[in-house]
């Protein structure tokens, strides 16, 4: 539980509270980007343990280099660290295939530094900007490995 209330991972930066709580009335909005990372990590993707941040004020978000649209303010997002980058095939192919049907949004500010929400389909990568999203500028290694071995 303590990790879903973690503000940012700058918070001793920011010389904010690590811990946050959302106001009550953004207290629900949570739930479907919950859900999400409970399929992810039924499916050994995400570990619920390794949540960065989650809700944050508006002052923690500044502070912490997130977007004035943040989907962190509104609570329904957040960031983790993931074991290694193996698990960006996976991460990417769950993405595409359902990712649209959960409004997922998909961010990677490292591969093993991610973004999550249920604030809409789309992706990006480091430089905040969709066509550098892991997702889409690097095919799954399996196809990588199939265009390797095909004959002209």
């Amino acid at each position: 539980m303590s990790s879903l209330l973690r503000s940012s991972r700058r918070w001793r930066a920011c010389d904010m509270p690590e811990f946050q709580l959302p106001p009550s009335d953004r207290a629900a909005a949570i739930v479907p980007t919950l859900r999400l990372v409970a399929r992810l990590q039924a499916m050994g993707i995400v570990d619920g343990e390794n949540v960065r941040s989650g809700y944050r004020s508006a002052e923690a978000n500044h502070c912490a280099g997130g977007s004035s649209r943040s989907r962190h303010v509104l609570n329904n997002a957040l960031d983790f660290d993931l074991a290694d980058g193996r698990r960006v095939d996976a991460l990417c192919e769950f993405w595409r295939v359902q990712g649209q049907s959960l409004d997922m949004g998909l961010g990677f500010y490292t591969p093993t530094k991610i973004h999550l929400d249920t604030a809409g389909y789309r992706t990006w990568g480091k430089d905040y900007r969709r066509g550098t999203s892991l997702c889409l500028s690097v095919a799954p290694q399996s196809e990588a490995r199939t265009s390797r071995t095909r004959t002209p």
